[in-house]
């Protein structure tokens, strides 16, 4: 009975986290398509004072972050997802 209970919350964990990548890379395109456009329209420059692309280097790093985090979980690579939560600390 136990390792009946054991599998079915392996195979959990799995859909859990491809629900997580999938809801990432939604989100991730969103926001880059988000950025593109109003870059296309117009309404956006790179005109901009250094401390901006600053912080946008940094955001856009941290969405690779979590789309490597997401996808190293989902595709089962438990030792990638640990290194990768180390640099993240930083």
């Amino acid at each position: 009975m136990a390792t009946i209970i054991g599998q079915g919350s392996k195979s959990r964990a799995r859909d859990t986290a491809g629900f997580y990548f999938v809801m990432a890379a939604i989100m991730s395109a969103i926001i880059v398509a988000g950025f593109t456009m109003n870059l296309a329209m117009g309404r956006s420059t790179f005109a901009v004072p250094v401390v901006y692309h600053i912080n946008a280097g940094m955001f856009f790093g941290w969405l690779a972050l979590y789309m490597a985090q997401t996808w190293s979980r989902a595709s089962g690579r438990i030792d990638l997802h640990r290194s990768l939560g180390r640099l993240a600390y930083l």
